[in-house]
């Protein structure tokens, strides 16, 4: 099943700061927004920065200024790796470990 696309609007010929087919964008997290966020020093993963309201992102209860930092158990740095561990789990829900403020929560992530 094919989940669906988010239109990026980023500009012709700049790269995609990370779009997901599942209805958010993503940015790895940099420290200093680690720490507007309330993060723990060294925290790693994927910034949320936008959720597409009508996406399975927003059924599954991501939020923006989430932090994905596993999916199905196996840490996510990149938008690739983002990519290919909700591809991996096929047409089972992903389970995605997110941080919001500070607090850690699963939710899980179905294809549209």
């Amino acid at each position: 099943e094919t989940a669906r696309a988010e239109r990026s609007g980023g500009t012709p010929g700049t790269p995609d700061p990370g779009t997901s087919n599942y209805g958010m964008t993503v940015r790895p997290l940099a420290p200093e927004q680690a720490a507007q966020l309330g993060l723990d020093e060294g925290a790693q993963g994927l910034l949320v920065t936008a959720v597409d309201p009508s996406g399975a992102a927003s059924d599954a209860g991501v939020q923006q200024r989430d932090v994905i930092e596993q999916v199905n158990r196996q840490p996510v740095r990149t938008v690739e790796q983002l990519k290919a561990a909700i591809q991996r789990s096929g047409s089972r829900p992903a389970l995605l470990l997110v941080n919001r403020r500070g607090q850690n929560a699963f939710l899980s992530l179905r294809a549209q």
